[in-house]
């Protein structure tokens, strides 16, 4: 626990062990019992320390690492605190399966569309405009998978595109699948860098001569 005057500065550390990348987005969130309250955030290296009044000119967000300074700690900041950093969503790839192979009809292609997981990724199938399927999952530490069934004569182009609050990538089924089943392979893909931190803060008054009051972080 460290004990912090009112009007002293505090730093918030994120538990990233490498600095912010150029398209990674960190946000720090405040919250008397939840964290909802955005108060500053960093996306492609641009900083906005500016969000809240409550917070107005006593926020410094260091571009390198993202760690939040607090200055002029009073009682009203005591609270929860939440930074999420996330890194742009990975491209996905895809696996094709011959119905021959499989236990869809011998005409049929399953096109299987993978991705990493991360906060927020969905995996969807599009096509042209038209949702066809999306998956998501709360486990960040799995792969998603998700499905399309085609016929091998089929022309429509289709599109898989994985999504997260940062930026969103695709990748194109399109020709006759009789024809790609041989050229698209699975691959290994990074994972999306998802870092939640939370912490506390908590004021209490106390009677005495030195200072109105000590933030605690817990």
């Amino acid at each position: 626990m460290m004990k912090i005057r009112e009007g002293e500065s505090f730093t918030f550390h994120t538990s990233a062990h490498k600095k912010v990348q150029l398209d990674d987005q960190v946000l720090w969130s405040y919250g008397h019992l939840n964290p909802s309250t955005l108060i500053a955030q960093i996306y492609q290296m641009d900083i906005n320390t500016e969000l809240s009044e409550r917070f107005r000119d006593r926020l410094q967000l260091d571009k390198e690492r993202g760690c939040l300074t607090i200055r002029n700690a009073t009682a009203k900041d005591s609270g929860i605190y939440r930074v999420d950093v996330t890194a742009p969503v990975s491209k996905p790839v895809l696996s094709t399966i011959p119905g021959n192979q499989s236990i869809i009809r011998p005409s049929a292609v399953l096109v299987e569309c993978f991705v990493e997981n991360g906060r927020e990724v969905t995996l969807s199938w599009y096509r042209g405009n038209e949702l066809l399927n999306k998956t998501s999952s709360p486990d960040i530490n799995i792969t998603l998978m998700l499905p399309l069934v085609v016929e091998e004569q089929d022309t429509t182009v289709y599109t898989c595109v994985a999504a997260n609050p940062v930026n969103n990538q695709t990748v194109l089924l399109g020709g006759k699948c009789s024809q790609c089943c041989d050229a698209i392979v699975v691959r290994l893909v990074l994972s999306a860098l998802v870092t939640v931190v939370m912490a506390a803060l908590l004021v209490e008054h106390f009677r005495g001569s030195e200072s109105d009051g000590i933030v605690y972080l817990t």
